[in-house]
């Protein structure tokens, strides 16, 4: 009750922008790196998991991904999978 207005907007703010920024930047950048997957791709899967299966799809979409990237690894000689991989890995290169 005797706090200022501002006091309880910084309460309310900071951990949401810290959460945000976490969230948004931070923890794709360390899936990418560490699943060899392009922070746009764990975004993006995030995205589509998530449209698909709701809250499960978005706790599960990095796992997903990452699942679909070793199998198509496995199918890497059909035509088609190596575009598929530069794709999920941010490799434009090919």
């Amino acid at each position: 009750p005797g706090q200022s207005f501002f006091a309880v907007a910084v309460v309310v703010a900071f951990p949401l922008a810290v959460h945000n920024i976490i969230g948004n930047v931070v923890e794709p950048r360390i899936f990418a790196n560490s699943l060899n997957l392009h922070p746009v791709t764990v975004l993006l899967a995030l995205t589509f998991w998530s449209a698909l299966w709701g809250m499960l799809g978005a706790l599960v979409c990095v796992p997903l991904t990452a699942i679909v990237r070793v199998v198509l690894l496995e199918f890497r000689h059909h035509p088609y999978i190596p575009m598929l991989l530069a794709l999920l890995e941010g490799n434009f290169s090919h």
